[in-house]
């Protein structure tokens, strides 16, 4: 009779199921996602010279991560509180303070990001000043959720991210007053997901090592005796 000790059938499940998830990262998808976007209905709603609310509702995304996509909108609201000029010659643009509202949606699976601006919107003219068809960029830091699955899937709260919408156009109005005509002709939103550290890996799949090594401990005592 030899020493060799047999390891019995589930404890080798056990055993394997628990390398498995000790190489295998807990989250699967990539920790940075870009979406390019154009179009959209833009509203500009000014009570006063310090009350204004810029909104972009239902941007089509055409790429994720450079990839062609259908079925997704990106909507976006700024807070009301608003200092500056915006035809982008007075105070050399202008800006939002934090807050307001942000949406990703996917056709047929909801909104997948929602999140708030958590710095200021800032609105630049980046064409010369006696322009017909005037160019802006509106750019923000974002914060929020990010739940790729829709609802049924997982959820990663604490996303960081921004969007540039860098080409704003008044096309042949001139300067933007606030009232003229202005499209989205593209942009792009950066999310960073967070991501598990790799001694949280290292620490999950030991434990769940000696938790397969002490099942197949208890299943050998009790054949011994």
């Amino acid at each position: 009779m030899t020493g060799r000790i047999r390891i019995p059938i589930p404890g080798v499940h056990a055993l394997a199921l628990a390398l498995l998830t000790l190489f295998t990262p807990v989250v699967a998808r990539a920790d940075s996602i870009s979406f390019s976007n154009s179009g959209g209905r833009i509203k500009n709603t000014v009570k006063s010279s310090t009350d204004i609310i810029f909104s972009l509702t239902n941007s089509g995304i055409s790429e994720i991560n450079n990839s062609a996509v259908t079925g997704y909108t990106l909507t976006f609201t700024t807070s009301s509180s608003w200092s500056g000029g915006m035809s982008g010659l007075e105070y050399g643009g202008g800006s939002w303070a934090a807050g307001g509202s942000f949406t990703i949606k996917e056709a047929g699976v909801g909104v997948i990001f929602q999140g708030t601006f958590n710095t200021p919107v800032r609105w630049a003219l980046t064409s010369a000043s006696d322009c017909k068809s005037c160019q802006y960029v509106l750019s923000g830091g974002l914060t929020g959720t990010y739940t790729p699955d829709g609802t049924s899937g997982p959820s990663y709260t604490a996303v960081s991210g921004t969007t540039t919408q860098i080409s704003l156009t008044t096309k042949g109005s001139g300067l933007y007053t606030g009232k003229n005509s202005v499209i989205d002709e593209s942009g792009t939103t950066s999310l960073l997901t967070p991501i598990p550290e790799p001694g949280s890996l290292t620490l999950l799949g030991t434990g769940l090592l000696g938790t397969a090594l002490a099942a197949r401990r208890r299943r050998t005592m009790g054949k011994s005796s």
